[in-house]
């Protein structure tokens, strides 16, 4: 798994009512280190308790429904702890932004 991944979520609905709508998000250093440790005891096989959104996340059940993970101390992570959100800007190159110009010249209000 690679740490710097980020997924970009894009609502064409609100980008359609004229909003560009655009986030980028990744997943928190805390749910890496509970992945990590996951996978550590998987090998070890030891059995802990995890929050159903950590389980989900990992996919870490074993046949009988418990999860193996490595400690207990960030096995209480709620779903909206797993991810962060990145912050991001969008710019235009300067070039794009002459032709939008001249097409906002050419066209008028039909662009």
């Amino acid at each position: 798994m690679v740490q710097k991944s980020v997924v970009l979520v894009y609502d064409p609905f609100q980008t359609k009512k004229g909003h560009l709508a655009i986030k980028a998000y990744r997943l928190s250093d805390a749910f890496m280190k509970v992945l990590r440790e996951h996978k550590s005891a998987k090998a070890s096989k030891k059995v802990v308790k995890l929050s159903p959104a950590v389980v989900a996340a990992i996919g870490g059940l074993k046949g009988d429904g418990s999860a193996v993970v490595a400690s207990n101390s960030e096995a209480d992570l709620g779903a909206e702890e797993l991810f962060e959100e990145v912050p991001i800007e969008i710019t235009n190159s300067h070039l794009f932004t002459v032709l939008i110009e001249d097409l906002k010249e050419r066209n008028g209000d039909k662009l």
